[in-house]
């Protein structure tokens, strides 16, 4: 068996540099002994880093999860208003990770409504989360009608903000609930994460007042090839890493000759799957995929050379800022590696509940967490500090949530431990 498998070992390596110089043939193979000079990946530039996440972060919903939405909007408002006491509301689930936010925002873009739509303006929990029920009223841009004399159409884009684990932290929640039950002459359109929105459920019961719920789909590899693509596009690779194609072979067995693009198509199907269709996953996915040759790292220490200087290119500060990555990007020699999703460090119990926390609310400030956790700010911080420094959380402005790259392995560790986690 030894002996197959060496065998095995030695084919493979074979028909992979065989594919490598299919890609290239005047280059070396990596890793081959042999030949000198043979290039070997460098990490990405920091600041060409910085530029990707922030053009990620301007790229608009995928077209599939704001469609599903829009489809399942336009036909509850239709049921709505043919009968209004059978239903009068629409809940988007996803997972903490997802931009529900902008996905409802922008279906709400996109629908026809009978009514003008009253939109929560809240990016925040309240610091003080008292008298919840008339905070909420004071959030939107024109106040609800309590009565509801006529109809309207009210969006919560983000549920959570109106609650926080801890003493009186329903009060918002049950307000909610009551009027939804109420006053049937208001539709509501609730935006939450599926662990916000199964704590809830088993606290209040919320399920029981919103039978239409629509899930936000997962992305296959062409839809997210599609999204990622005004991004991917300025950092094609000219080449695959060794490390990707020991990932893509068995995808690539039945190619004699792939192409570029097939590898690209095939890479996109691994992010695809690996991230479960999650955009927020796949882009820092993608983004710690990427690396430089050692010719090109070189080049890029030494500064742009006497050509690239020499072009003026466009004389306008703005236009030279909107293809910034582009220029600087267009003649680097870019390696994609295979995604791999990065290891768990080992966590403790009162880890576990920290981070389960944070994911539970979605994002949180550091006084809201403490008092979630029934623990002092100084005690919470500490162990906020630890978490950072592994990675595993993030802070934004002062708010705390969990990175989507680690997102999956904690929710399968999570659920492991008998957490109530949300089924996306």
């Amino acid at each position: 068996m030894a002996w197959l498998w060496s065998q095995f070992q030695s084919q493979a390596q074979s028909q992979m540099q065989q594919w490598w110089h299919r890609l290239d043939p005047h280059s070396p193979t990596p890793g081959d002994p042999g030949v000198a000079g043979a290039e070997q990946p460098h990490a990405f530039p920091p600041e060409h880093l910085t530029q990707l996440r922030s053009q990620i972060q301007a790229l608009r919903v995928p077209p599939v999860q704001t469609e599903a939405i829009t489809t399942a909007l336009a036909q509850a408002l239709d049921r709505w208003q043919q009968d209004p006491t059978r239903c009068n509301g629409l809940v988007v689930l996803g997972s903490p990770v997802d931009p529900i936010e902008a996905m409802v925002k922008q279906a709400l873009a996109q629908t026809h409504l009978p009514h003008p739509a009253k939109i929560l303006t809240w990016t925040q929990r309240p610091e003080l989360m008292l008298n919840l029920p008339q905070q909420l009223q004071a959030g939107f841009p024109l106040p609800l009608d309590l009565e509801c004399r006529s109809p309207e159409v009210v969006a919560l884009p983000r549920l959570e903000l109106a609650f926080l684990r801890g003493m009186s932290g329903l009060d918002g929640i049950e307000w909610i609930r009551d009027q939804v039950f109420a006053q049937r002459s208001r539709f509501w359109l609730v935006g939450c994460p599926s662990w916000a929105w199964a704590y809830l459920d088993i606290t209040l019961q919320i399920g029981s007042y919103f039978d239409v719920v629509v899930k936000i789909p997962e992305l296959d590899r062409k839809q997210m090839s599609s999204w990622l693509q005004p991004a991917w596009s300025g950092v094609s690779p000219q080449k695959a890493t060794l490390s990707q194609f020991q990932a893509l072979t068995q995808e690539l067995s039945q190619s004699q000759d792939p192409a570029p693009d097939e590898i690209v198509d095939t890479y996109f199907k691994i992010l695809a799957d690996i991230s479960k269709g999650r955009s927020a996953i796949a882009a820092q996915l993608w983004l710690g995929s990427l690396s430089q040759s050692e010719s090109e790292s070189e080049s890029s220490d030494s500064g742009p050379s006497e050509s690239e200087s020499s072009d003026s290119g466009p004389s306008d500060p703005e236009s030279a800022g909107a293809d910034t990555h582009s220029a600087i990007l267009t003649d680097a020699h870019i390696l994609w590696k295979s995604p791999t999703l990065p290891t768990l460090p080992d966590l403790a119990n009162h880890d576990k509940y920290l981070l389960y926390a944070v994911l539970l609310h979605r994002s949180i400030s550091l006084p809201h967490l403490a008092v979630s956790l029934g623990a002092s700010v100084s005690a919470t911080q500490s162990q906020v500090q630890s978490l950072l420094r592994a990675g595993l959380l993030e802070l934004h402005q002062g708010i705390l949530s969990v990175s989507p790259i680690h997102y999956l392995k904690l929710r399968a560790l999570l659920a492991g431990d008998n957490f109530l986690v949300g089924d996306t």
